[in-house]
């Protein structure tokens, strides 16, 4: 028998698949993160070091998010109230208030973030391949717009690709990331919602860009 959950104990679910949309989305916050001047920390041969603007030391919080978690009927033995049932799956929506990157599990939080890296440098290189077709034509060229939408459907079509083979993994690292940010239950952080998981990261890297840099440039 399946396990049995209370209002009390719902933390997270996630079925849904990676779309190319999603993808781009992702890709323009991780590049906007980048350009970030959010001072960090870097430890080189014992020597502690600051990256980017020494005076920003305001600390970012995320005065709300909301996450909608997913469950089978079965799953419980009582449907809250609040919850919005559809078919055989029940729908809850949970706020979660001046959220911020507690120091304890940043190398958590760091670590998960990590295991995305390697997928969005697959989407640097098909981007800047995407972005060098489309300024090698001309753009007096009466087919201009064709050509560029053709190049575009490309794109898309790697982008697709690109997920198909890497969806999985890309998935249970983003949900390892949002859930250690919100502090959510490693035994239920699969019950997320795959949209609010992405909507959770756009949110918490644009508040918080420097733990990206910071791990990028640990990592390398």
């Amino acid at each position: 028998m399946s396990q049995k959950f209370t209002v009390d104990d719902i933390k997270g679910y996630n079925e849904q698949a990676i779309t190319p949309s999603q993808v781009v989305e992702m890709h323009k916050v991780v590049e906007k993160a980048r350009d970030s001047e959010k001072p960090f920390l870097v430890n080189n041969n014992d020597q502690l070091s600051i990256i980017g603007d020494p005076n920003d030391t305001e600390k970012e919080t995320i005065s709300s998010i909301k996450m909608r978690f997913c469950f089978g009927k079965d799953e419980f033995e009582k449907i809250p109230e609040d919850a919005q049932v559809v078919g055989n799956k029940v729908y809850l929506t949970r706020e979660f208030k001046d959220v911020e990157i507690n120091p304890n599990d940043c190398l958590r939080s760091g670590y998960s973030l990590m295991k995305l890296m390697p997928f969005f440098h697959d989407v640097d290189k098909l981007t800047e391949k995407m972005n060098k077709k489309i300024a090698s034509i001309d753009k007096n060229d009466t087919n201009y717009r064709k050509k560029v939408d053709d190049i575009t459907n490309d794109y898309g079509v790697e982008i697709i690709r690109l997920i198909a083979w890497s969806n999985d993994d890309v998935r249970k690292a983003l949900n390892e990331f949002v859930a250690s940010v919100l502090g959510i239950d490693d035994t239920l952080k699969d019950k997320m919602d795959s949209y609010y998981v992405f909507t959770c990261f756009y949110q918490i890297i644009d508040k918080n860009p420097n733990i990206l840099n910071e791990f990028e440039v640990l990592f390398g």
